[in-house]
C-alpha cells in the first residue's frame, strides 16, 4: 500500500509535467509558418480578401532560407481587424459603382476626383503592405463616397448629352458640324452634332446620362448625331455615326428597357439593345458588327437582320448584310488562377488556341473595365511577351478574329500584379535538398526551378532559366569530390546562392560486394537463399533480377544496402543501381549462377 506522502509526490510530478507540456503548446501557438505560395490563400482566410497578401508579407517575418513567412499570434490578431474594414470597403465600392451608374460622372465629375485619388492611395497602400495607411484610407474613402452620394442626390437634372469620362493619348473634339478639331480633355461635354477623333495608340470613353457608354478605338472618327434626355432615369435617344474606325457600345440595364441607341456606319443603321456591342468601319466602306449580349437589329440595303447574343455580321457599302455568323469562342489564358503576381519586367502571356482564328488581340489596361489606359496588341500565334512592365496592377484579356474580321468573344479578365522585388529568388532543386550528391558518372546534371528568366551562374558557365523558371546545369567531375556553388539572380538583382558537394563513386566501389556464397569473377555458387550487401550512395535503389523475380532495396543514409535473394533454380542474376529521383540506370552487372 502506497503511503500518503508518496501519493502527493506523484501528483506533484504529474502536475509539473502537464504544466510543462501546456507551456510548450502555448509557445508553439504564438506563431506559425506560411509558404510564399500560400500568401494569397492565407490573406483570404485572415482578412477576407486575397488582395491583402502584401500586408501579411510586410507584417510577418521572412525566413529566406526556408522561403516562409513567420506570422506571430499577436500580428495575426492585428490583421484580423481588416475583416470588418474589407466589408466596409466592399460596401463603399458598391455604393460608388451605383453612383457612377446613376449619373455621378455627368453631374458631379469634379467630386469624383477625390474618390478616385483616394482609391489610388488605397491600392498603393495595399501594394506596399502599409497596414496603418490601409486602415486610415478605407475609412476616409467611405466618408468621401457618403458625401458624394449626398451631393448627387441634391443635384438637379442637367441637359447633358455625354461627357468624356476617360482618355488615353490624343483625343480631339469638333463642336458642331462646321467646327474645327481641338484637343479634348477629360470632363468635356459632347452635345448633338459634336465629333470625336482619336489618334494612333489613343482611345476615349463617352459616358451618357442613362448609364450607357461608348469606348472609341484608336484611329477613329465618330459623331454624336443626336442625344437627348428629359431627366435622370427617363428614356434617352442616342445616335452615333462612325466615319472610320471602331467603337464598343454598352447600354445599361435601365437604358435597355426604354432608351434607343443607334449606330450608323456606311449607310447602315443598327439599333442596339445590348450591354456590349462592337462596330468597326474600315477604309473600304466595309462594316463589321459583333453583338455579345441582348440583341441588335441591323438595317442595310434592302434587308435587315437581327443579331442574337454572340452573333455578328458584315456589311459592304451598297449591299445587304450577311446572315448572322456565330462569333468565335473566347480564348483562355493558361494561368491556373484569375490573377498572378510577377516581379519580372517581362512576362510571357499564353492562351489556348481558338478554332478558325486568323489572329488574336490582347488588351492590357490598368482599368479592370478597360475603359482607359488600354494597350492593344495583335498576335498571330497564341502567345505574347509583355515587356518593361511598371509596378502596379494590370488587367489582361484576349479575343480571336475570324476570316471575316469579326471580333470574337473576350476571354475572362485576368489580373497581373507587378510588384517591386526585394527578396532573393527561391530555388528548388529536383535532385533533392541533400548537401551531398553522389554519382558514378563523370558528369552530373542539376535540375531546378526558380523565378522565370533568372540568371544562373555556376562553374559550368552562365545560363538563363526558361519562362517557367526551369533550368538545368551540367557539371563535369574531374576528381573524387567536387564543390559546387550555384548563384541565382533575378531581374531585380536579388541573389540566392546554393552550395553542394558532388562525390564520384566508381563502378568498382559500387560492385565491391559481400556475398553469402562463394563468388569467382562473374560466377556465383547457387543456393536456395543468397544474401548480398554493399555500399553505394543514398540516392540509389539497388535492384537484383533473377530469371523469375525482382528484388529491391533502398540505400540508407550512408549508402549501405542489403538483399536476400530467392534464386529458385535461376541461371542468371543481374544487379542494377538506379537513381531514385530520375529513374536513370547508373550501373549494371550480370552474374552466372552455377
Amino acid at each position: 500500500m502506497i503511503k500518503s506522502p508518496q501519493i502527493l509526490a506523484l501528483l506533484l510530478f504529474f502536475l509539473g509535467l502537464v504544466h510543462s507540456l501546456s507551456a510548450q503548446q502555448s509557445e508553439n501557438a504564438k506563431s506559425r509558418s506560411i509558404m510564399s505560395s500560400s500568401l494569397q490563400e492565407e490573406a483570404l482566410k485572415i482578412t477576407g480578401s486575397s488582395s491583402f497578401w502584401p500586408i501579411i508579407s510586410a507584417e510577418a517575418e521572412y525566413d529566406a532560407e526556408k522561403n516562409v513567412f513567420i506570422l506571430k499570434n499577436e500580428t495575426e490578431k492585428k490583421l484580423n481587424k481588416l475583416v470588418d474594414l474589407n466589408k466596409l470597403n466592399q460596401v463603399t465600392d458598391k455604393n460608388y459603382e451605383n453612383l457612377l451608374k446613376n449619373g455621378a460622372k455627368v453631374f458631379v465629375p469634379d467630386l469624383l476626383v477625390d474618390a478616385e485619388s483616394k482609391q489610388n492611395e488605397l491600392s498603393k497602400a495595399i501594394r506596399d503592405g502599409e497596414f496603418e495607411t490601409v486602415v486610415k484610407t478605407i475609412n476616409e474613402l467611405s466618408d468621401i463616397v457618403k458625401k458624394l452620394a449626398k451631393t448627387v442626390n441634391e443635384k438637379r437634372i442637367e441637359r447633358v448629352a455625354a461627357i468624356l469620362a476617360e482618355k488615353t493619348g490624343t483625343v480631339s473634339q469638333r463642336k458642331g458640324l462646321l467646327g474645327t478639331w481641338n484637343e479634348s480633355d477629360k470632363g468635356d461635354l459632347y452635345k448633338e452634332a459634336d465629333g470625336i477623333k482619336t489618334e494612333k495608340k489613343s482611345m476615349a470613353k463617352l459616358d451618357f446620362v442613362d448609364g450607357s457608354y461608348v469606348i472609341v478605338d484608336p484611329e477613329t472618327i465618330a459623331q454624336v448625331r443626336s442625344a437627348s434626355v428629359d431627366k435622370l432615369y427617363n428614356s434617352a435617344n442616342t445616335e452615333i455615326e462612325i466615319t472610320t474606325g471602331g467603337v464598343l457600345a454598352s447600354m445599361s440595364a435601365e437604358a435597355r428597357k426604354s432608351s434607343v441607341f443607334t449606330l450608323k456606319a456606311a449607310q447602315s443603321n443598327t439599333t442596339v439593345n445590348s450591354s456590349k456591342f462592337w462596330a468597326n468601319k474600315d477604309d473600304k466602306e466595309s462594316v463589321t458588327l459583333s453583338n455579345y449580349d441582348g440583341s441588335a437589329l441591323v438595317r442595310a440595303g434592302t434587308k435587315q437582320v437581327e443579331l442574337a447574343k454572340d452573333e455578328g455580321t458584315v456589311i459592304v457599302r451598297g449591299q445587304d448584310p450577311l446572315p448572322p455568323v456565330k462569333l468565335l469562342s473566347a480564348p483562355l489564358l493558361t494561368w491556373s488562377r484569375s490573377d498572378s503576381v510577377t516581379y519580372n519586367p517581362d512576362m510571357l502571356v499564353e492562351w489556348t488556341a481558338v478554332s478558325n482564328a486568323i489572329y488574336y488581340e490582347v488588351d492590357v489596361s490598368t482599368s479592370s473595365t478597360f475603359s482607359y489606359k488600354v494597350k492593344t496588341y495583335k498576335a498571330a500565334s497564341t502567345s505574347l511577351e509583355l515587356k518593361n512592365l511598371e509596378e502596379g496592377s494590370f488587367y489582361i484579356r484576349v479575343r480571336a478574329f475570324d476570316k471575316l474580321n469579326l471580333r470574337g468573344l473576350d476571354s475572362p479578365v485576368y489580373r497581373l500584379l507587378k510588384n517591386k522585388d526585394v527578396q532573393p529568388p527561391a530555388v528548388f532543386l529536383k535532385n533533392g535538398n541533400e548537401s551531398v550528391f553522389y554519382t558514378s558518372s563523370s558528369s552530373f546534371s542539376i535540375k531546378g526551378i526558380t523565378e522565370p528568366n533568372s540568371t544562373i551562374t555556376s562553374s559550368s558557365g552562365v545560363i538563363k532559366a526558361n519562362s517557367k523558371g526551369e533550368f538545368e546545369i551540367s557539371l563535369l567531375l574531374t576528381k573524387e569530390k567536387t564543390k559546387v556553388e550555384i548563384t541565382v539572380a533575378d531581374f531585380s538583382g536579388n541573389k540566392t546562392t546554393i552550395r553542394k558537394e558532388l562525390v564520384k563513386m566508381s563502378d568498382d566501389q559500387l560492385f565491391d560486394l559481400s556475398w553469402s556464397v562463394p563468388v569467382k569473377g562473374n560466377s556465383i555458387k547457387n543456393a536456395e537463399v543468397i544474401t548480398v550487401s554493399g555500399q553505394a550512395y543514398p540516392q540509389l535503389t539497388t535492384e537484383a533480377e533473377t530469371n523469375s523475380r525482382v528484388f529491391r532495396a533502398e540505400c540508407g543514409q550512408n549508402g549501405e544496402w542489403s538483399l536476400q535473394l530467392l534464386t529458385e533454380k535461376s541461371t542468371v542474376l543481374t544487379l542494377r543501381f538506379i537513381d531514385k529521383q530520375t529513374g536513370t540506370l547508373i550501373a549494371e552487372k550480370k552474374y552466372e549462377l552455377d
